[in-house]
């Protein structure tokens, strides 16, 4: 977990990211962002993503206590797990994940919380953006 001053300044540049003036708002980021990295984060905005999911996605690894989720947990997923998690990070719904793979949208709800709670993480966004930061 980050700890409270770079979560700020995360927060400080997506802020300025989304503002209405797009190129001020870039600007803007350039400052908050440069302290993050001088504090020993790497923060990475995957615009991919961000288009996917229709926000800003910030990945930040490193600071005082390190990711909260490593690599390897991923192998900890079942198959169908994997296949569920990837259709997420495709910005895809519950309902659109289950007529997908052909699962019950309860099924589909029971696998997003098992995939949360195994990679230690809190939300769909979160998951998204740890699927695109590893992709090969």
């Amino acid at each position: 977990m980050l700890d409270e001053t770079v979560a700020k300044q995360i927060r400080e540049a997506v802020e300025a990211l989304t503002a209405s003036d797009v190129d001020a708002g870039a600007w803007a980021a350039l400052e908050p962002l440069a302290a993050v990295g001088h504090a020993g984060t790497d923060v990475t905005i995957d615009l991919r993503a961000s288009r996917i999911i229709g926000g800003p996605v910030v990945i930040a690894r490193g600071g005082a206590s390190g990711p909260s989720c490593e690599p390897t947990k991923l192998a900890t997923l079942t198959r169908r797990q994997g296949e569920v998690a990837t259709l997420i990070a495709e910005g895809r719904s519950n309902a659109e994940i289950a007529a997908h793979l052909g699962i019950a949208v309860g099924t589909t709800k029971d696998h997003v919380h098992a995939i949360l709670t195994k990679l230690n993480l809190t939300s769909r966004t979160q998951l998204a953006a740890f699927i695109h930061g590893h992709e090969s």
